[in-house]
């Protein structure tokens, strides 16, 4: 039995793709601690109790005065601390920060028998995150909204030892994809090494190790952005993380509405329209008023924009007809047509027991500038990107020093990438006469037809590269923390994931007309599609679609005393690949050189390994 010489290449690059992309999980909950003391003497106040208002969560100090609140989801809240004998004190804009401790100390006044006046503070951010045991940088909601960007990876991309970078696709460079949101180098690292997180769960397409997820920029309450030293609990990541837990529901019922647009500006004010446009609403709140227990956020998103990446052409001396192929200083064919959208439910289902589930998805339709094809800019690469994830997740407090976990999840991603006229329509493709190469005129210009640049006739030359790409995962974990002592915090946690992969990739589309027998579909490197079809799935066989599968498990404990904090874990991954393999890496074409037997390949083999992570956190001012 003979196998198309093409195979190898999708099976190296599946394997390739699963042993390089992350598979972790971000946490989305952080802990509060701290010691409520006397204010006039300094001594500590057993038995006062510390509540998070707003929740069913709280805390009784201990005989000597230290206190401590697990299992709190990540964000800003108010706490408050009573005893009998002393006047209640708030601390307001306390942010708490997903797998951190967050230190907040009380110091209560006494007061006479009937006076309950409670006294109000604003909590300070703290210069330095004790608790870190690598490189950190967190961003709240209130930073983001500050911030000249728009969306979590250019807020990212801000912080130090990362750098960001747009890039567009090379046909010298392989598999390189282009991509409509920056890519982060995080420490001169590839941008495949970063992993992304939403609410806990991977935003990432494992055959690039990238994520083209869209968020709300009003949806988004923190990013904590993670550059070295991971704890146990995250696997597989080479470079860094970013980690972003969006908004939930309240008591109170909130909202906003944000219209952005640049079509209002014009000669009298000095300055130039490209027509962007970002239209952002949401609400949140209780679903039934007056109740708290079951609460929601929703939030959705639209852009338009006529150009990505403007730019001022004005005063490089371009000519009438130059200024007239830049439609007037916007570059053409690189608009985008976005949408986004976001949901989440948050139920109290008992003080100890807490329901989360949301949905995620953003759709993006684009094209790509390319300066070759200035003159047949109709045929200039066209890009569609969906996204979408639905999660859920349990959490079950134990009592206060414990509790556990569970979630599910589910995320697809698809790519088309095409020819700006005939895009998803491969048979149109087809160029019995070759596509037509360079204008002798222009050597570094594709041409279009004499008639007209913006022309989609047979004559210009037509984008020669056809892309189509799904993958799927459906997810398991499970976690549990144990406080077994005050200085001590165990957790341990497992995840397995299950993948669908499909990848359909044309280098010569052109010849499509030629059919099969004629080898109108040699340059082809597909699974999970048809050869001559990359619409229809297919499941079974040597060309269905590939399924591999991971599994993680890991154990950390978290000592913390005064200033000194050790972070120390162990954790196994696992990976199997589940889709054949060469038997001899240097006969990748086969023994003849054009075709592989059924013996010249093998199952591959599940992979496993052990990482031991340890981790020292000390300031010293």
């Amino acid at each position: 039995m003979f196998l198309q010489k093409r195979l190898h290449r999708p099976v190296l690059a599946v394997g390739l793709a699963l042993l390089l992309a992350p598979m972790a999980w971000a946490g989305t909950v952080g802990k509060v601690s701290g010691i409520v003391t006397d204010e006039g003497s300094g001594q500590p106040l057993p038995g006062a109790n510390v509540t998070i208002i707003g929740t069913t969560l709280g805390a009784t100090a201990s005989d000597d005065g230290t206190f401590f609140i697990l299992n709190i989801p990540a964000g800003t809240y108010q706490l408050q601390a009573t005893l009998v004998g002393y006047r209640p004190k708030l601390i307001s804009e306390v942010r708490v920060a997903p797998d951190f401790t967050t230190e907040v100390n009380f110091a209560l006044e006494q007061t006479v028998l009937g006076v309950i006046e409670t006294v109000e503070v604003t909590a300070e951010k703290p210069l330095i995150q004790k608790d870190l045991t690598g490189t950190t940088r967190f961003i709240d909601r209130e930073a983001i909204q500050n911030m000249p960007t728009r969306g979590y990876q250019q807020a990212a991309s801000l912080e130090a030892g990362i750098v960001s970078q747009t890039i567009n696709q090379d046909l010298n460079t392989g598999d390189l994809e282009s991509s409509n949101s920056p890519r982060l180098h995080v420490r001169g690292g590839r941008a495949g090494e970063v992993a992304y997180f939403v609410d806990g769960f991977s935003q990432q397409d494992p055959l690039t190790g990238l994520s083209t997820t869209s968020i709300n920029q009003n949806a988004i309450d923190q990013i904590v952005v993670l550059t070295g030293g991971f704890n146990a609990e995250y696997g597989k990541i080479m470079s860094g993380a970013v980690n972003v837990v969006t908004r939930e529901g309240g008591g109170d019922y909130f909202g906003s509405m944000e219209l952005i647009t640049d079509n209002l500006a014009g000669d009298w004010i000095g300055s130039k329209a490209y027509d962007y446009n970002t239209y952002d609403l949401s609400l949140g709140g209780p679903v039934i008023p007056g109740s708290d227990q079951l609460k929601f956020f929703v939030s959705g998103e639209r852009r338009w924009q006529r150009d990505r990446s403007p730019r001022p052409i004005e005063g490089l001396g371009l000519t009438t007809e130059q200024l007239a192929v830049y439609n007037d200083g916007l570059l053409p064919n690189n608009h985008l047509s976005g949408y986004t959208w976001q949901g989440k439910l948050t139920w109290d289902l008992s003080p100890s027991i807490k329901v989360r589930g949301g949905t995620l998805g953003s759709r993006d339709d684009w094209r790509e500038y390319r300066h070759a094809y200035l003159f047949n800019q109709a045929h200039m690469p066209r890009y569609e990107d969906r996204n979408q994830s639905v999660f859920g997740t349990v959490t079950h407090s134990l009592n206060p020093r414990s509790f556990y976990s569970i979630g599910l999840n589910w995320f697809y991603t698809e790519r088309y990438r095409g020819d700006g006229v005939y895009f998803k329509d491969l048979l149109a493709y087809s160029r019995p006469g070759g596509n037509p190469r360079f204008d002798p005129s222009s050597p570094l210009f594709w041409h279009g037809p004499t008639s007209g640049i913006d022309n989609p006739d047979s004559t210009a030359h037509v984008w020669d590269d056809y892309l189509h790409r799904e993958s799927s995962y459906l997810g398991f974990r499970g976690d549990y923390s144990l406080q077994w002592s005050p200085e001590n915090q165990a957790k341990l946690g497992a995840e397995y994931r299950y993948h669908t992969l499909r990848r359909y990739r044309h280098l010569s589309p052109v010849q499509v007309g030629k059919g099969l027998a004629d080898g109108g579909f040699q340059d082809v490197d597909y699974f999970g599609y048809k050869q001559d079809d990359p619409e229809p799935h297919v499941d079974d066989g040597l060309d269905g679609a590939k399924h591999p599968k991971d599994a993680s498990f890991y154990v950390q404990n978290k000592y913390e005393k005064d200033d000194f904090v050790l972070n120390a874990g162990l954790r196994y991954d696992y990976l199997a690949v589940a889709t054949e393999v060469l038997v001899d890496e240097h006969l990748p074409l086969g023994k003849d050189r054009v075709s592989l037997d059924a013996d010249e390949l093998e199952e591959s083999k599940a992979e496993h390994k052990i990482s031991p992570r340890l981790g020292v956190g000390f300031p010293v001012s």
